[in-house]
């Protein structure tokens, strides 16, 4: 958390003191590993960070083991993840634990992406988190991926819904 002044845009006062940390996400990094090439948004006092990479994935004998701990044989590139997080602002704009689950950490959105994607936009309207456009890492090469998927945002818990696919090559059937 930074002050900014307005006409030059200098920060200052930076802290991390009153800010949830994200949580190491790769179980192959022994902690040393963060989230990038992410995603997020923000609706009401929510923030979300839609998919995204960590480090390069680890092997552990034949299985390579993904930045959330899934083992899978084959080439794939298990760098990329398919999670949702979720935190709150509170009243003095700290990034704080939402209430999905108990534990004090960046909260888990019961719903993943339908697949995992990097470098990808995601956006909050009416209600709706929407994810764009990114790079699919699971087919062993990097593939575009051009669709828009969304997930209802519920308004008690800031969980969030099953994705669907609301366009495919840039072309929508939703009014956004």
């Amino acid at each position: 958390k930074c002050t900014i002044t307005n006409s030059t845009a200098a920060t200052s006062g930076c802290t991390a003191t009153g800010q949830l940390q994200l949580q190491d996400i790769d179980a192959g990094t022994a902690g040393t590993s963060g989230l990038g090439l992410t995603a997020g948004a923000v609706w009401g006092d929510y923030i979300y960070l839609a998919g995204g990479a960590c480090g390069s994935g680890s092997t552990a004998g034949s299985e390579t083991i993904s930045c959330d701990g899934v083992t899978s044989s084959g080439t794939n590139n298990r760098a990329e993840i398919n999670k949702v997080f979720v935190a709150k602002i509170d009243a003095t704009n700290n990034i704080v634990k939402a209430g999905i689950t108990a534990n004090n950490e960046w909260q888990i959105a019961s719903n993943t992406l339908p697949e995992v994607r990097r470098r990808e936009v995601a956006f909050a309207v009416n209600g709706y988190l929407y994810v764009a456009a990114g790079h699919d890492g699971t087919k062993g090469v990097v593939a575009t991926i051009s669709d828009v998927i969304d997930a209802k945002i519920d308004p008690t818990t800031e969980n969030l819904g099953a994705f669907t696919q609301i366009s495919q090559s840039g072309r929508t059937n939703k009014k956004i």
